[in-house]
């Protein structure tokens, strides 16, 4: 598992997931809604995330928790 600082690039709150973009390292990093430390929190494009990552069965980044900065 990778623990990253990121920028969030987009959140959609009624579907529940976005993307974020790590500072070190150029990949897309899959944001769902049940990774967010803070149930109700909302994230906006922009936002400054602390990110722990790792691939999914399919190799795609996944954040498992999602705190923001």
């Amino acid at each position: 598992m990778y623990q990253l600082k990121a920028q969030v690039t987009w959140f959609n709150q009624q579907k529940g997931f976005g993307f974020a973009a790590p500072d070190i390292v150029a990949i897309d990093v899959l944001i769902d809604v049940s990774s967010l430390d803070t149930p109700d929190l909302q994230l906006y494009a922009g936002d400054r995330v602390y990110v722990e990552v790792s691939k999914d069965h399919d190799g795609r980044f996944q954040a498992h928790r999602v705190i923001l900065l």
